[in-house]
């Protein structure tokens, strides 16, 4: 079967697969692409070096990794459903619901990386840098991260409207005005700026590596805190 057999399948017989593996891809290729500029420092040091056997295998892989990279988004691209579901739910009343919701409460000391799968869990708070920001819902981190980039530097933002790395290939997440290609989009505290919110917990944690990325800061100083996981009951459940 070709890619696009492949892609297609999922897509028809199990479209929310379709998205984790979407969401999965995402990871890889940020994690690739920082590796890639992790290597990009390495080679000017093995040049000041002189140090050319280095330098050229460094720049083979850093050209491999950019072929991978491609066929990642690729067949990325090949897997986005033809109709975005609404994603977007009122956790807290969904909460209320929910049996026994002690049972699932987690330790909200406890520091977690962006490199976490967030799917069925709650935040408690999230740290950039030094700050320390309560929310109660992953689009709410999500805003509160924009309106922090936001404020260091506008103009970065901005460019992320019309950067298609910055946004899906057929809704936009970044937008100067509410009546752009956006599902939910949301005012920013700070500025005329609007953010899609019809994301889930594991695409809004790509989005957010991928604005640290540009905004080069590290992804290990942001920190995320749980204070709710609801893993084991969606498996009992089979969801």
């Amino acid at each position: 079967m070709t890619a696009e057999q492949i892609s297609t399948a999922i897509k028809n017989i199990l479209p929310n697969r379709a998205i984790d593996i979407s969401e999965a891809l995402d990871l890889l290729s940020d994690i690739l692409n920082s590796t890639r500029l992790d290597i990009g420092t390495e080679l000017l040091q093995a040049n000041t070096n002189k140090d050319f056997k280095l330098l050229s295998q460094l720049a083979e892989v850093s050209q491999e990794i950019t072929v991978y990279e491609d066929k990642i988004q690729d067949f990325r691209n090949l897997l986005e459903l033809d109709v975005i579901p609404d994603v977007v739910k009122d956790e807290p009343e969904e909460e209320k619901i929910l049996p026994d919701y002690e049972k699932y409460r987690v330790d909200s000391n406890i520091e977690y990386t962006l490199y976490e799968n967030l799917t069925n869990k709650r935040p408690f708070a999230f740290q950039i840098e030094s700050d320390k920001i309560m929310v109660n819902t992953w689009q709410e981190m999500l805003l509160k991260t924009v309106e922090i980039l936001y404020s260091k530097d506008p103009k970065k933002m901005k460019s992320f409207v019309t950067d298609e790395d910055m946004n899906g290939r057929k809704v936009h997440y970044f937008s100067l005005s509410s009546q752009a290609a956006m599902r939910k989009p949301i005012k920013i505290a700070n500025a005329e700026f609007y953010v899609e919110t019809n994301r889930n917990a594991n695409s809004i944690r790509n989005g957010v590596i991928s604005m640290l990325q540009r905004y080069g800061i590290k992804i290990a100083d942001f920190k995320i805190y749980l204070r709710a996981d609801y893993s084991e009951l969606h498996n009992y459940i089979g969801g």
